[in-house]
Order: C-alpha cells, then structure tokens, then sequence
C-alpha cells in the first residue's frame, strides 16, 4: 500500500525559470545520455531514457544537489519519491523523481532515478507528444495498453518506456517516463 501510495506521488521535477546547462548522465554500464543546452533538449522527454535533465538511473540525489530542497518529498524504507512545484505552489505543474536500490549481478545502488512524472506542457517528446493532449491523439504514435490504478486512468507503451495519465475527458494530464520492457 505504501510503495503503491507513493508510486502515485509521482509529480517530477521541472526546469521552471532555470537555465539550462550541459548535463551528462548514465544510463547503463555501457551508455551515456548528453543533454545540451544547444538542442534545447532540457524540455524533451525521452521515452525509457530522460525527461530534461533527469536521466533514468543516474543519482537522484544530483536532482537535489541542481535544484535544491524537493517541495514535497516521501521516504520509506528504500524507496523516495520527490517533487518540485513550478514556483513552490502545489497548484501548479510539477516534476517528480521515483527513486529506488537497482541491483544488478555485480552490485546494488541506492537512490536512483527510476521514474520520472511531468505535468507540464513545456516538455515534449521528439513527436510534439505532451500533456493536453488526447487519448485519441497520442494514440497514434505509441501503443498504449489502459491500466487503471489507483483510480487513474494510465496508458502504457510498456516497450518505449513511456506512460500517460489522462483524466475524465481523456486529456493527458502527465507523462510519466520508466525502463524500457518493464511495467511503470
């Protein structure tokens, strides 16, 4: 109940009023992701890999190191969830980072980046795919599977790493961006 309560807070992390800046960060033992400041690229979601600056499996903690305190953060056991509001008011769009242990067969690693949820329509995939759009509309690009969690509506592309919550009038109200073949 508690991993699944906070699964739900995810809200992520927004570049709101910032200044984008070179970022690098790792997402597997044998990939880096590079994001410039020159492609713009600190607004663009990338399905199983990044929204922005935040790259999936890189240290959470560097989100906090950038962007300060979370406005709202939840820890328990090994497992954080934290989120930053556009100009500190809940009201408003919002970023959140899922963090958690990945193990692999050489070693495990605490707080890394395992999800990250937008609400903001500033971020955009490399299709114009953002919130405010259809069901209808992002249909058309991803193949999505409904799930419906916790009293949302979610629709997956389980295989691009990408998810869309939508809400009664099948508007999409956040992107959320997980591992590639792997349920959110």
């Amino acid at each position: 109940m508690i991993k699944n309560t906070l699964i739900l807070m995810l809200i992520g992390l927004s570049a709101f009023g910032q200044t984008p800046k070179k970022r690098q960060g790792v997402i597997s033992d044998t990939t880096t992701y590079i994001i410039s400041k020159e492609t713009n690229s600190y607004k663009h979601i990338e399905p199983g890999k990044a929204i922005g600056h935040i790259v999936l499996f890189s240290d959470a903690g560097k989100s906090t190191a950038e962007w300060g305190e979370p406005d709202r953060k939840i820890t328990s056991g090994d497992i954080s969830v934290s989120t930053w509001y556009d100009e500190h008011d809940s009201t408003g769009h919002s970023l959140t980072i899922y963090a958690g242990q990945l193990t692999s067969k050489r070693h495990t690693v605490d707080n890394v980046v395992k999800q990250i949820r937008i609400t903001s329509p500033k971020y955009k995939t490399i299709n114009d795919v953002r919130t405010g759009m259809t069901l209808a509309e992002i249909k058309t690009i991803y193949k999505l599977v409904p799930h419906q969690w916790a009293g949302r509506k979610v629709y997956d592309d389980v295989r691009a790493g990408i998810a869309f919550e939508f809400d009664g009038q099948n508007k999409c109200t956040a992107i959320i961006v997980h591992a590639p073949n792997a349920l959110f």
